[in-house]
């Protein structure tokens, strides 16, 4: 089972709650070593994380791929008509 960390972005509070189903840190590399030193430090907070029922959602990407393919192919069709 895996955790996810997250930098901080746009829309990624809309993926990952902090603390339940990732860790969201900041965008620099000071931030992101200290979010893998507490996963490194805290397995329990790793299960915890790993157990999330939003986590294969978060991780599954061919649902977020298909989307963009039927936003792309849409825009397709509009281009033609």
């Amino acid at each position: 089972q895996k955790a996810v960390i997250a930098t901080r972005f746009s829309g990624i509070e809309e993926q990952i709650v902090n603390g339940e189903s990732g860790l969201i840190v900041g965008n620099n590399e000071q931030s992101i070593v200290d979010g893998l030193a507490s996963l490194l430090k805290d397995p329990d907070l790793v299960l915890r994380l790993a157990k999330s029922p939003l986590q294969p959602a978060v991780l599954d990407d061919s649902e977020k791929v298909e989307s963009i393919e039927r936003l792309i192919q849409g825009q397709e069709k509009n281009d033609r008509d």
